[in-house]
């Protein structure tokens, strides 16, 4: 398990490096143009608003209640403790963070596998409940442009290199859609390949309902926090929807920093003291930002070298193909990948081949690129895929072995379920 956990770790600082790398080259060759710097900043104050928006949350009790409310609806069968922990995971990736989202979540699952009476089915309830917890966290955050790094590059790209400009209900028409059935499928695969029956399972069945009594009632600040969260979320979503083209000029980007400002403007009811203060926000995970700005230097290297249009010169057997064996390639190329390597690193490199592989076969870019942003969320097998799968192997309940047992058959699984999807719904929304 440690030697796992450092190498991710030592994975994760060799990513961080070549983007950071790549991007002090780009600057210092001068090879940034104008409005790649402004989607960066765009891109980056978008998500930064959601990392503070959840520390909004943590600082107070709120996360924790509506984790601990919605996950006591599985009651004591272990197929319904299991579906109950994927809606609540599933769901809160999809608006903060999937690292942050599995450290909120694990503590309450580990507490429910500890409630185990029978000793012959604590083993595989807790592999399945705690791989659930750990997948449902990547698939949740398919649903939003901002829930996973590939998607927050996609967006940037989708605009510098396709032209498009992907609004966050754009986004959603095909991310909610794509996470809700993945996450069904999730439920389905490992309550069976666990071979979980539904008796129930745990001594104390309350022991959730316990979690929730130490809470306590909903404070102000909390209420106040949500209702600003709530305000946040209906506004990226219904911009692209309702009102954009009453104020152009008001971006996700925007938005974001005015909830920002809001939670740092706004008493707390203590005296001289915020609802979100200086200290609390500056623990929100820089690298993650430093992680998106590099995959985008990284993404704008390769265009700049013309390393994108020679590997997209070697893939032109594709050309001629129909597109749903494209699609297919694309993302058995784009899942397999992830498991070798971060699904930002992976989205940084495949984006701009696909934009160029677009235009020499003829197909609307944006269609191409798509499948690999989704795709790359799909790492189930490698703890070095995403983020959740190391804290899963970290926290002594999953092995290596059973990650790689469980994940390749799922992967498998959802190469083809994906592109079904990505041929089915792409061409009906996003097609120009």
């Amino acid at each position: 398990m440690d030697g796992s956990l450092v190498g991710y770790r030592s994975h994760s600082i060799l990513c961080y490096g070549t983007n950071s790398a790549n991007c002090i080259s780009a600057v210092k060759c001068g090879k940034h143009r104008q409005s790649d710097l402004i989607i960066w900043r765009q891109t980056g104050i978008s998500t930064d608003g959601r990392f503070f928006d959840c520390k909004g949350h943590r600082k107070g009790k709120s996360s924790q209640t509506i984790r601990v409310k919605h996950t006591k609806a599985g009651g004591d069968k272990p197929k319904n403790i299991i579906l109950g922990f994927i809606i609540v995971t599933g769901g809160m990736s999809a608006w903060i963070t999937n690292t942050a989202t599995v450290l909120l979540i694990l503590p309450i699952a580990i507490a429910v596998v500890s409630q185990v009476g029978d000793s012959s089915k604590k083993g595989k309830f807790a592999t399945c409940l705690i791989l659930c917890v750990a997948y449902s966290a990547s698939l949740g955050g398919l649903a939003t442009l901002i829930g996973t790094p590939p998607n927050a590059i996609f967006g940037s790209l989708s605009e510098s290199i396709g032209g498009v400009s992907i609004s966050f209900f754009d986004w959603m028409l095909i991310g909610v859609p794509i996470s809700v059935v993945s996450l069904f499928v999730l439920w389905i695969y490992m309550t069976t390949a666990t071979r979980l029956d539904n008796k129930p399972i745990l001594k104390n069945k309350d022991v959730v309902i316990q979690e929730l009594k130490n809470l306590g009632n909903w404070t102000r600040n909390e209420k106040i926090v949500l209702v600003i969260f709530v305000a946040t979320a209906i506004a990226w979503v219904t911009r692209g929807l309702l009102w954009k083209d009453l104020a152009p000029f008001v971006g996700d980007h925007v938005i974001a920093i005015v909830a920002v400002v809001v939670l740092l403007m706004l008493p707390s009811g203590k005296k001289r003291q915020r609802l979100l203060d200086v200290k609390t926000a500056s623990k929100i995970p820089w690298g993650v930002l430093l992680l998106i700005g590099g995959g985008l230097a990284l993404a704008g290297g390769f265009t700049a070298t013309g390393l994108d249009m020679w590997i997209a010169d070697k893939m032109m057997f594709l050309d001629g193909m129909d597109y749903i064996v494209i699609i297919l390639v694309i993302v058995t190329i784009t899942i397999f990948a992830s498991e070798l390597m971060s699904n930002t690193a992976v989205a940084a490199l495949l984006l701009p081949i696909m934009a160029v592989l677009g235009t020499t076969t003829d197909i609307d870019p944006i269609l191409l690129m798509a499948p690999v942003a989704f795709a790359t969320s799909y790492g189930f097998m490698m703890p070095v895929g995403t983020p959740p799968n190391a804290i899963a192997i970290g926290s002594g309940h999953v092995s290596p072995k059973q990650m790689a047992r469980f994940g390749l058959p799922f992967d498998l699984i959802c190469i083809p379920l994906v592109t079904v999807m990505m041929v089915f719904l792409l061409p009906l929304v996003w097609a120009r």
